[in-house]
């Protein structure tokens, strides 16, 4: 026997013996929501729309949210880390919508998603009105192993991940405190992991890898790994001049005010490249300045 939400539509497993849940899902290009984090969303598809009107239709609000890449993976040869750990399943994240509201357009929403835990999910039903997805409800209780105690290696490997963010500390001073208390007070691999996952300066296709790894130490390797890149990036620009004393940022900037809207945007994103290649740290710093206090304020009120 199914059971229904308030417009009828399935939303719970399909039999009291039965592990699997169905619930509407989300499938996003950009979208991707990680276990304790809180995300904003802009959606126009009608789909994807409709998926989040039910949902909130429903008192639990819960939705399941997978990244478009983890359904149709790029063809493009995969990174270094990607190789080492090869998801078998498909892995999504169980979510809440905290808040849906239209924008000015009227067509283009704003949606606000908090991360329960990873899902496994076992296929995606393409409805007409919009998708849901069947997975498997028994990871939810693997998930919560990672609230055991750490092991030897897992205690090691948290000690040398808190040394990375010693050594972020002192190369960009203007990290704000909130964040350094956050990943200083986790107590396991995996919420530790989960915690740095957020942070703006990974891609979308390294969040992907991290939700995708379901093994706690192996995530947070994951993690350790991209610090010491990051960090050898941060050593390397600070024998850098910084942005407003770089030659070529203010050649590039002079250019792309001086030219043709089509030709300035072309330009433009070359300044931004150039920064994000050259002056690693100081945009870090600015990300972490602006915008880490925000995702870090949002967490301590769930």
């Amino acid at each position: 026997m199914t059971e229904k939400n308030d417009d009828g539509e399935e939303s719970r497993r399909s039999s009291p013996e039965s592990p699997d849940y169905t619930v509407p899902a989300l499938i996003s290009d950009t979208a991707v929501l990680i276990p304790e984090s809180e995300i904003v969303v802009s959606l126009n598809d009608e789909k994807s729309l409709q998926a989040v009107r039910v949902v909130t239709s429903d008192k639990t609000k819960v939705i399941a949210v997978i990244p478009k890449s983890v359904l149709s993976p790029p063809l493009s040869a995969p990174s270094k880390i990607a190789r080492k750990f090869i998801p078998k399943d498909i892995i999504g994240t169980l979510g809440v919508v905290e808040s849906f509201d239209p924008l000015d357009s009227g067509t283009l929403h704003r949606i606000v998603l908090k991360g329960l835990w990873r899902i496994r999910v076992k296929k995606v039903i393409d409805e007409p009105t919009f998708q849901k997805a069947v997975f498997d409800k028994t990871m939810h209780d693997e998930m919560f192993e990672e609230n055991s105690a750490p092991s030897e290696k897992g205690y090691s490997l948290m000690k040398k991940v808190h040394e990375q963010v010693d050594d972020f500390v002192k190369l960009i001073p203007t990290i704000p405190e909130e964040i350094i208390s956050q990943l200083k007070q986790a107590k396991t691999p995996g919420v530790l992991a989960d915690l740095c996952a957020i942070s703006p300066t990974f891609s979308e296709e390294q969040r992907v890898i991290l939700l995708e790894t379901l093994d706690p130490l192996q995530r947070l390797e994951i993690i350790s790994e991209l610090f010491d890149e990051q960090l050898e990036a941060l050593k390397k620009s600070l024998q850098v001049k910084p942005i407003s004393e770089c030659e070529t940022c203010l050649e590039l900037a002079d250019k792309a005010f001086e030219s043709a809207p089509q030709d300035g945007a072309k330009i433009a994103a070359q300044f931004l490249n150039h920064i994000v290649q050259e002056h690693t740290g100081e945009l870090l710093g600015v990300l972490a300045e602006k915008y880490g206090p925000i995702f870090m304020a949002k967490r301590s009120l769930r």
